[in-house]
């Protein structure tokens, strides 16, 4: 059985991320990853992230239904950097076994011609013995703005909040072996990935 590709595919907040993963299901035959999803499976009531993060930051960061309030961890770690290193070490580990598990299935699925692991936080995390390439879905800031305010409803305030802890698109580029324009149309990005997937013998 031949080995498929592993891809990390990463890219800023409004980038068109989800897009490029439904351009490389639909039309290339990916089996798709995203690791904010494996994350959130595993810190639900059962999950293995979850009692290791209510133990340590207490029952404030559990909502009416006894799950964890996403926002209100978020808000607990975001000023606080030794809090949000500790958070992460509850999780991502985890996570990254959970994606191993998953590839090992994907690997064995015999329509899957590649497997694809969607994440903002590829570059430094790990994750370089895992993926054979990186791709950077890279839109211009101001267009990322707009399309956060249009299709999210975000405020200026929210945006600015949001695009300020965002990685350095240009330390971010250093780090991957391609990178998918995103700032014209979606037929644009078809060719572009189909370009790319048949360079790396893929298509």
């Amino acid at each position: 059985m031949d080995k498929k590709k592993v891809i990390g595919i990463t890219g800023g907040a409004g980038s068109g991320k989800s897009e490029v993963m439904k351009i490389l299901a639909g039309q290339f035959g990916a089996h798709i990853i995203v690791a904010d999803e494996v994350a959130r499976k595993l810190s639900m009531p059962g999950g293995r992230s979850y009692q290791k993060i209510v133990d340590y930051f207490g029952g404030n960061v559990l909502d009416g239904s006894g799950q964890i309030d996403r926002g209100r961890l978020a808000q607990i770690v975001f000023h606080d950097k030794a809090l949000l290193e500790k958070l992460n070490s509850f999780t991502h580990p985890i996570v990254k076994e959970e994606i191993l598990a998953e590839i090992d299935r994907a690997q064995k699925e015999p329509m899957c011609r590649l497997i694809v692991i969607e994440s903002a936080i590829f570059i430094g995390a790990g994750y370089e013995d895992i993926c054979d390439e990186f791709w950077l879905v890279y839109t211009d800031p101001d267009l990322r703005r707009q399309r956060m305010k249009e299709s999210r409803g975000y405020s200026d305030e929210k945006v600015d909040s949001i695009m300020k802890n965002q990685p350095d698109d240009d330390l971010v580029k250093k780090a991957c072996q391609r990178v998918i324009i995103n700032n014209t149309t979606l037929d644009d990005v078809r060719a572009q990935i189909s370009e790319i997937l048949d360079d790396a013998g893929v298509v």
